[in-house]
């Protein structure tokens, strides 16, 4: 391909510095979107899209996607199929991807409707369980994700393509300490935090607004420090032998519960 970026490349270099290290996109704003999947999700939620970099073939095996981005103002750059396969993060890489900038989001809980359904995640280490997470309170009307404690980075491109374009489509806000973050949250607000071994149910409960649904780490829960800042402990009643869902799982469950709520009250 003349003119393509080889793997030599200086914007080549910064491409994979951006995939694997987190500081650097705090530094410059900016993210990778891995493949067409996650590039039309971002661009059907208006995402700003900086640059598209197509590989050999893609402009034509892509063209609707690279004549909305082309459309949107991103700049077009073509790249060799080796730079391609130094820069991804994926066994089949596409011969697709884009820089985006991170969207702007809310600074603080205060910000929020408060009315509406926060959904507050502890500690999550999984990319794939926050990417579905994010995914899952978008498309059940969730206000915003509030990630906690230490947590995989949101903009993680294993996160950012689990969320299928939700990471464009809902307010992230990052908290280093739970319970500062749980402190946060106004007074009027309640609590919910889902425990295996609760006794109430998450349905009995008033989930359509005016509340946070709280998750903890995949291997140790929420943590008992965080008790005394739960209203209600809550469980999702299981009739196999299971002792306990994913928490991706758990928490879309939850969240569809607020969803049909609001639906009722509406």
């Amino acid at each position: 391909m003349s003119g393509a970026l080889g793997p030599r490349n200086a914007e080549v270099r910064r491409l994979r510095a951006l995939l694997r290290e987190p500081e650097m996109r705090r530094s410059e704003r900016r993210f990778i979107l891995e493949g067409p999947r996650p590039i039309m999700g971002a661009l059907d939620r208006a995402a700003d899209i900086e640059t598209l970099f197509v590989g050999p073939g893609a402009t034509d095996a892509f063209s609707p996607l690279v004549a909305r981005a082309r459309k949107s103002g991103a700049a077009i750059e073509r790249i060799k199929g080796e730079a391609i396969e130094r820069i991804s993060t994926t066994r089949s890489p596409q011969p697709v991807f884009a820089v985006a900038v991170m969207p702007e989001t809310v600074e603080s809980p205060a910000d929020l409707d408060p009315s509406g359904t926060l959904v507050v995640t502890i500690a999550i280490n999984d990319p794939g369980n926050l990417g579905t997470i994010l995914r899952s309170a978008e498309a059940s009307g969730a206000i915003a994700v509030m990630s906690c404690g230490s947590a995989v980075d949101p903009f993680n491109p294993k996160v950012v393509r689990s969320s299928a374009g939700a990471i464009f489509g809902i307010p992230v806000l990052e908290v280093d300490d739970p319970v500062r973050a749980l402190k946060s949250l106004s007074p009027n607000w309640q609590r919910f935090g889902a425990y295996a071994d609760a006794e109430v149910r998450y349905d009995s409960l008033p989930l359509a607004g005016g509340c946070a649904v709280i998750f903890g780490n995949e291997a140790h829960g929420i943590s008992p420090d965080l008790d005394p800042f739960i209203d209600q402990r809550m469980t999702i009643p299981l009739l196999g032998l299971a002792e306990s869902l994913n928490v991706a799982m758990a928490a879309s469950v939850v969240c569809f519960e607020a969803a049909r709520q609001r639906t009722l009250k509406s």
